[in-house]
C-alpha cells in the first residue's frame, strides 16, 4: 500500500512539474506592435497632379489622383514600423515615385533601400522628416497620422515629363 502511495505522488508532482514547465516556456515574451501610420497629401500646387508610386521590380504598383486644394489619405501598415508608401498588408511598396502635373510636367523622387530594408529616408515624400507635421514623438507611436503639403515650389522645380 505504500508503494501505491508514494508512486502516486511521484506520479502528481512530475505532471506538475510538467504542466508548470510547459506554461513558462509558452511565453512569447515582448511583442512587436503592428504600426499604422495616415500620410495625407495635400495638394495646394495649383495644377491638378497624378502621384505614380512605382516598386523597380514590378512596375507601377499604385496611382493616385489629387485635385488643386484636394488631399489623399493613404494608410501604411508595418511592424514594427512603417513608411510612406510601405504596407506590409498589401503590394504597396514603392521605391520611386512621380508626379505629374496637369501640364505634363514631372518630378521624381527616390527611397532608400539599404541591403533590401526599406529606410524611412530618401528624396522629398520617401523621408518623413520632410513632412509638415513631422516629429520623433510623432513617429514613435502606434497610429500617427502626418500631412505632405505638395506646393508651387514642387511644381517649379518639375521638369517636362519624358
Amino acid at each position: 500500500m505504500l508503494q501505491k502511495t508514494t508512486w502516486t505522488h511521484y506520479l502528481i508532482i512530475g505532471i506538475s512539474v510538467l504542466l508548470l514547465s510547459s506554461i513558462i516556456s509558452c511565453d512569447k515574451g515582448e511583442v512587436d506592435e503592428r504600426h499604422t501610420a495616415t500620410f495625407i497629401y495635400k495638394n495646394n500646387s495649383g495644377k491638378n497632379l497624378i502621384m505614380k508610386v512605382f516598386n523597380t521590380s514590378i512596375g507601377i504598383s499604385e496611382e493616385y489622383s489629387i485635385d488643386v486644394d484636394e488631399s489623399k489619405p493613404i494608410i501604411c501598415k508595418g511592424n514594427p514600423n512603417t513608411a510612406p508608401f510601405f504596407s506590409v498588408d498589401n503590394s504597396l511598396i514603392g521605391d520611386s515615385l512621380v508626379i505629374i502635373f496637369e501640364d505634363n510636367k514631372c518630378i521624381t523622387f527616390t527611397r532608400e533601400i539599404n541591403d533590401g530594408i526599406v529606410a524611412n529616408e530618401g528624396t522629398g515624400l520617401f523621408n518623413i522628416q520632410n513632412y509638415d507635421d513631422y516629429s520623433i514623438e510623432t513617429v514613435n507611436k502606434k497610429n500617427y497620422t502626418l500631412n505632405y503639403t505638395i506646393n508651387t515650389g514642387h511644381y517649379n522645380t518639375a521638369t517636362n515629363c519624358d
